[in-house]
């Protein structure tokens, strides 16, 4: 058995190596960060849950409010309408963001991608559609995410992807008065390599890890738009 794990990791070994030796790089670990509200205590406060990010309420102008926006805290959603557990990112027991309270995302340092999980309500005839926005360091929006109107409990991944680390801050929500929730954050400062090689490198490595029973968490693939 221990033969055979070790020809698994060699192979993966081989072919990492090539891919290096084709110009490909590969991201370190730690650079593709999560906030995740399930992974947090009920009504916990996740403005500075790390430092490499702080997330606020704000208004339809994509400020915060004035003298002091609403908290986003990790919230339990009674309808269930999450994409991986029972928490969503919400403010104030609401476990929702409209277009009067959106949820903005500031980086300490820019990033090159970020994608978060949309999940229709079906609460209302009004057009339930996501929206996910890029902004840079001087306020210009880079980058817009719209999603299509999904039914209730359906998720619809919104993700950004620029060919540099560009983006200062961000903002998400449902829109209009409607209901739609959002959950798993995901943000890297490195672009995305093409989807080929990340294919190649991503099955070479859960091959080897499977094999020596190790389990590893990724941000899930999206459809990109910007």
């Amino acid at each position: 058995m221990n033969m055979k794990l070790n020809m698994k990791l060699l192979h993966s070994c081989g072919v990492l190596s090539s891919l290096l030796l084709a110009g490909f790089v590969i991201p370190a670990p730690g650079q593709h960060l999560i906030i995740e509200p399930d992974d947090y205590p009920e009504g916990a406060v996740l403005n500075h849950i790390i430092p490499q990010a702080s997330l606020i309420t704000a208004g339809p102008d994509n400020l915060p409010y004035s003298p002091a926006s609403f908290d986003i805290t990790a919230t339990q959603d009674p309808e269930h309408f999450t994409s991986t557990g029972i928490r969503v990112f919400g403010h104030v027991n609401i476990p929702f963001m409209s277009d009067i309270r959106r949820l903005r995302l500031d980086f300490s340092d820019p990033v090159a991608s970020l994608s978060i999980d949309f999940i229709g309500s079906g609460f209302t005839l009004l057009p339930e559609r996501g929206h996910l926005e890029a902004y840079d360091l001087n306020g210009t929006l880079l980058a817009a995410f719209v999603t299509d109107v999904p039914g209730a409990g359906i998720v619809a991944p919104m993700s950004i992807q620029r060919p540099e680390a560009d983006i200062a801050w961000a903002v998400a929500w449902s829109e209009g008065l409607t209901f739609g929730r959002l959950d798993n954050l995901c943000f890297s400062p490195v672009p995305e390599p093409s989807a080929g090689l990340l294919l190649a490198a991503g099955l070479a490595v859960l091959g080897a890890l499977r094999g020596a029973g190790v389990r590893a968490r990724w941000c899930r693939a999206r459809s990109v738009r910007g």
